[in-house]
């Protein structure tokens, strides 16, 4: 079970803190939060980025990609985006 401590910007898997980089916290972050809810990889982008940056929307499959290596849960919904399912 994933837990999310907003204050401390951490995420606990099973009580323990889980060691990510930043974009790997935001990213499970915004998944976490908004569990259930399908999320566009603009949307996503959007929320990590705040709109100011141009960046490849491929750094949000990437980095998906390597959390499901660590995280059950996050699932693809083909042709709208990602969602977080505890």
């Amino acid at each position: 079970m994933l837990t999310h401590n907003a204050e401390f910007k951490q995420i606990f898997m099973d009580g323990k803190p889980m060691a990510l980089t930043k974009l790997q916290y935001k990213v499970l972050s915004i998944l976490v939060d908004n569990a259930g809810q399908t999320l566009s990889q603009y949307d996503i982008l959007d929320r990590v980025y705040g709109g100011k940056a141009e960046v490849d929307s491929r750094v949000v499959k990437v980095t998906i990609c390597n959390l499901r290596k660590r995280v059950a849960g996050i699932s693809t919904i083909w042709g709208k985006g990602y969602r977080f399912d505890q």
